[in-house]
């Protein structure tokens, strides 16, 4: 499981807490002139060897606390990052690097320092469903799910590398919401949540159905909004939704 992953929806410069002291918080600004790759950072990750990870605009860096790496695609490799807008990294539990970009799904290789690459294939229905990774999560028993935008939900086998599409269904409400993913979490529960542009979804794996939580204005303790960008969990059973509108405290069982 991850030690550290933190989407940042306000892109912007990299902003460091330093020495925070109660009434005068202090920040130190990383930028391109620091040596990061672009201003405009979209995820943050830290991984089991300490190493701190930072989606951008133009490229994946990786920061030991002194320099960066980065890694850029490079039509003169062929096993370089493939997409250069890096949208999340993520660690599963073999200690695999995943990273999802606009061009798809990438698997670092620490020790060649290469990517393999998951891209959608329209002539194979078990490739990737869309080349817009834009979020990485893995459950318990070792699955790897990706959300993409506009290719639904995607589960991941990874001994066969083929994947396994759950997408809309207009006409029957026990499927995923909309086809755009924005974020995806597991509970302590090891329950999957999928938040889209349009609602909020939990994922009942042992009959492969969605139930869902969508804005209804004539409820007001429904979600407030039907974009779910960010979910987090603030004690057992009870989540937090970061939403166009603001925050949502849902309290699962009631």
């Amino acid at each position: 499981m991850p030690y550290l992953s933190r989407c940042l929806f306000a892109a912007s410069a990299l902003v460091v807490l330093l020495n925070a002291q109660p009434d005068s918080p202090r920040f130190r600004r990383i930028s391109v002139e620091d040596g990061l790759s672009e201003n405009s950072t979209f995820c943050v990750y830290q991984d089991s060897r300490g190493f701190m990870w930072f989606g951008t605009n133009d490229g994946l860096n990786r920061y030991d606390g002194y320099r960066f790496v980065v890694y850029k695609p490079d039509p003169r490799r062929p096993r370089g990052l493939f997409g250069n807008r890096v949208f999340d990294v993520y660690e599963d539990g073999r200690g695999d690097l995943w990273i999802g970009t606009n061009g798809g799904l990438n698997r670092f290789d620490r020790e060649t320092q290469t990517f393999e690459r998951f891209l959608h294939d329209p002539e194979d229905p078990a490739s990737l469903s869309s080349n817009h990774a834009r979020a990485i999560v893995e459950s318990d028993d070792g699955v790897l799910w990706i959300g993409t935008n506009g290719g639904g939900l995607v589960r991941l086998d990874s001994a066969r590398k083929s994947f396994r599409v759950f997408r809309n269904d207009q006409n029957d409400s026990t499927t995923l919401s909309d086809d755009k993913v924005m974020s995806l979490f597991i509970d302590s529960r090891d329950d999957l949540w999928i938040g889209t542009l349009h609602g909020l979804n939990r994922f009942n794996r042992d009959e492969e159905t969605f139930e869902r939580f969508v804005h209804d204005p004539d409820d007001p303790t429904s979600i407030n909004h039907n974009y779910a960008h960010a979910i987090e969990e603030e004690a057992p059973g009870v989540l937090l939704v970061g939403t166009f509108a603001g925050l949502n405290r849902f309290d699962v069982d009631r």
